[in-house]
């Protein structure tokens, strides 16, 4: 915004402060109309009029105002004030002193905070009283569609937050300032709270929708750490709670969807021709069946017209429909009018809602219209039945037709079964109830000893794992220690390294006092065949492979030294699988990954048995489509011989230093795509999370981001290689993966659109090198991976 257009915006907020304080209110509304239509979401206009609204007492608009503001600022401070003013002013002190409080914590002034304190100290004894919940709700821009009135609906028993979160550091935040922490959708923001150090300490909350019954997203979430899931419909429920074997049932509740009536002007309608369709246009809404059924329905009488709000997902859908229509004559007929911020005035003429979706969960747009008095015409959706009345529904075009032709229709009969059932003010008062359970619930916080430990892994995973584990001549463990020597000795001394297997420890160039703990340990105790000791750290990529060259059994698995693995005590033995093994075309790797936070405990992280059967080119897929990996080197089995040869020839580069296992595992695969993937439960991987560690979720930073979005181009390049993956479906992974780290961390897709622009347009790779060294700081040096400068040959 240029520094022209702020001064303008200042002089208009000095201008309305002057007229409110001569009480020249209705031109102070005026003004603040005229600049509503410029500037949106302005929470300091919203205070202002709020003010106005106040000093006109009109309180209930005022207070809906300030509402609105913290709906989009929930830590500014007027709006606080202003509403702890309207209630005080109301005679409801309590609600007020709520308020009041919480303004103080947003105070920045010595003004605001003795404003604060006059008023508290008026109403003493109940402010002394009074001990708010506070709640965090965690949503991702432009997805907020449904919580907003339920934020409303909480906001005067509740300290609530709304966090639209563009940086995880934002649930870092918002997770140490509440009691309960709301995640709206099952997506990244749930996984990364669910295994976020303070998810023990915490209560949480997930609310899932419809879309992500059907991702990867729910085998992701550390549901150990979630108190409760809420659903929007039954059948939701059903599907995600079968998918993860019935791991969610004790803790999940299904409280549909509710809306305001208030927002939705009602009248008694009839019978007539125009058919509203609300929402987007993509595969889950049936569009073909949109169009073919109201051309059916137009050949019986050309008086219908379809209006379509919302807009295309995919752009095949816009080719499909733009030649569809004019073919079909529908040219007049099918009407257009793209997103609407007001659906209620849209609305207002239609006679018809009708849906066509394949899936829903819930739909909120159906309840909107028919809070109208407008006709529900619905398809009938898995799990349409325990939401509607059968009447609404139909199984075919000639039952949605019979259902817009006949004579019934009750515009009363349509408002009234939304608001018997799915009033706003149930969905709240539900959603009430479940915040007194969680607030009644204990604190999740301990410490684990060793003992603690591997009976929670037994509790999680219900396996017999011990740390009294078999000796086998088969394997090796190599240990790369860094700082770290004190961790090390207390694993080898509680048996937390596989007991007493062969062990290489590679002495990483520590400091002095940690290089001294390793001398000290008793080699045979602990199985230790030999230390080598580095003069100076050369980075975790380098040295398993000095550890390597030492190794002399026939299989060898990498181990850091802050990480843990237990062995299953089951009458076969791990030896055993070993030896059935017996050739060097597998990749053998542990079904279970745990997380060992610092003080707080162990929780599920990865279960990688979807793995078991398949290819290393259908996990290279896997990889290149989606970024992850799903920490797959970790616990990793492999044959020593082709581990030397290997890491000679393959090493990741040193800009890879922390997507190292990416890198290999696409090099790993593209060079053996048919190498076989075994996965197993006869030992157990556990990786702690702490603050001495670079595993903290809190540790991403920008060059981690565009380094990972390089090695990605290295999974590309094998996909090509081996005719995995065509052009544009890497186009489409490269691009998703950007759109998703621009989401999460504020990442600039711009890194990848350059990266995209070389491959295939074939670009110099020197100018693509130095461009992003210029633009990016991101320095390859002169190690440049080999399959950046190949790729443009598979295109």
């Amino acid at each position: 915004m240029s520094e022209e257009i702020l001064n303008r915006i200042t002089r208009i907020k000095r201008m309305l402060r002057d007229l409110i304080e001569k009480g020249d209110l209705d031109y102070a509304l005026e003004i603040i109309r005229q600049y509503e239509k410029v500037v949106l979401n302005d929470v300091e206009i919203l205070s202002f009029k709020g003010v106005i609204y106040y000093a006109k007492n009109e309180l209930d608009k005022a207070k809906e105002i300030f509402k609105k503001g913290l709906l989009i600022n929930s830590t500014y401070f007027d709006l606080y004030f202003n509403l702890g003013c309207v209630f005080e002013s109301e005679g409801d002190i309590q609600t007020a002193i709520r308020y009041f409080k919480r303004a103080l914590e947003f105070s920045k002034t010595e003004e605001e905070k003795k404003d604060v304190l006059e008023k508290l100290k008026v109403h003493e004894s109940i402010a002394a009283s009074i001990n708010e919940t506070k709640i965090a709700f965690f949503i991702k821009a432009g997805l907020d569609n449904f919580i907003d009135d339920i934020i409303l609906g909480l906001m005067d028993d509740y300290f609530v937050q709304k966090i639209i979160v563009t940086d995880f550091k934002q649930i870092d935040e918002g997770m140490q300032w509440a009691d309960i922490c709301w995640f709206e959708w099952c997506d990244e923001l749930v996984i990364y709270g669910s295994r976020h150090e303070l998810a023990r300490e915490k209560k949480l909350v997930c609310r899932l929708h419809s879309y992500e019954a059907f991702t990867d997203y729910i085998f992701n979430v550390n549901w150990e750490n979630i108190d409760k899931i809420i659903f929007v419909a039954k059948h939701i429920f059903e599907i995600v709670n079968n998918k993860l074997n019935n791991a969610i049932s004790s803790k999940s509740i299904v409280i549909p969807n509710g809306i305001d009536l208030n927002k939705y002007t009602f009248k008694e309608r009839q019978k007539g021709f125009n058919i509203a369709y609300v929402g987007y246009i993509n595969y889950k809404k049936g569009p073909m069946l949109l169009l073919q059924l109201f051309k059916s329905l137009y050949d019986k009488d050309n008086r219908y017209k379809l209006y379509i709000a919302g807009q295309f997902q995919d752009e095949r859908y816009v080719l499909y429909f733009n030649q569809m229509i004019k073919e079909m004559g529908l040219e007049e007929h099918v009407i257009f009018d793209g997103w609407q911020k007001d659906i209620n005035s849209w609305l207002e003429d239609k006679n018809y809602i009708l849906s066509c979706s394949i899936t829903e969960g819930h739909p909120v747009a159906i309840m909107e219209a028919m809070a109208k008095g407008i006709k529900p015409v619905i398809h009938n959706f898995v799990g349409a039945r325990n939401i509607y009345p059968i009447k609404y529904l139909w199984n075919t075009i000639d039952e949605a037709i019979e259902i817009i032709l006949r004579s019934d229709y009750d515009s009363v009969e349509y408002r009234d079964f939304i608001s018997s059932n799915y009033s706003i003010e149930k969905e709240i008062s539900e959603i009430k109830k479940v915040i007194v359970s969680l607030d009644r619930m204990p604190k999740k916080n301990r410490e684990m000893s060793v003992v603690d430990l591997v009976h929670k892994v037994n509790s999680l995973v219900q396996n017999n794992y011990s740390v009294n584990n078999d000796f086998t001549e088969l394997l090796t463990i190599v240990i790369t220690t860094y700082n770290r020597s004190h961790i090390l000795k207390e694993d080898l001394e509680n048996d937390l390294k596989m007991g007493r297997i062969k062990k290489v420890i590679v002495e990483n160039g520590s400091e002095p006092n940690h290089v001294n703990v390793i001398k000290n340990l008793n080699l045979d105790k602990y199985g230790i065949q030999k230390i080598i000791y580095l003069n100076k750290n050369i980075g975790p990529n380098e040295g398993p492979k000095i550890g390597l060259e030492q190794v002399e059994t026939k299989f060898v698995t990498l181990l850091p030294d802050d990480d843990i693995i237990l062995v299953k005590d089951s009458t076969e033995k791990l030896d055993e699988l070993l030896r059935k093994i017996g050739n060097d075309n597998v990749f053998l790797c542990c079904r279970y990954v745990m997380k060992l936070i610092k003080d707080k405990g162990l929780i599920p992280f990865y279960d990688r048995y979807k793995y078991n059967g398949l290819y290393g080119k259908d996990f290279l897929i896997n990889m290149t489509k989606t970024g992850e990996i799903e920490m797959f080197t970790n616990g990793a089995i492999l044959c020593t011989y082709e581990m030397k040869h290997f890491l000679n020839n393959y090493l990741p580069e040193p800009i890879f230093y922390n997507c190292g296992d990416y890198v290999l595992l696409a090099r790993l695969f593209g060079n053996k795509p048919d190498k076989k993937i075994i996965i197993t439960d006869k030992y157990l991987y556990i990786q702690r999370y702490g603050n001495n560690n670079t595993s903290s979720l809190s540790t991403m930073k920008e060059q981690k981001l565009y380094s990972h979005l390089i090695s990605m181009l290295i999974a590309a390049y094998y996909c090509l290689k081996n005719s995995l993956l065509s052009k544009d479906e890497i186009i489409d992974s490269l691009l998703n993966r950007a759109q998703l780290l621009k989401n999460l961390y504020g990442l600039e897709i711009s890194f990848t659109n350059i990266m995209v622009k070389y491959i295939f347009e074939k670009k110099n790779v020197e100018k693509f090198i130095e461009s992003i060294k210029d633009i990016y700081n991101l320095d390859m040096g002169e190690y440049i991976p080999p399959e950046i400068i190949k790729i443009v040959n598979y295109i």
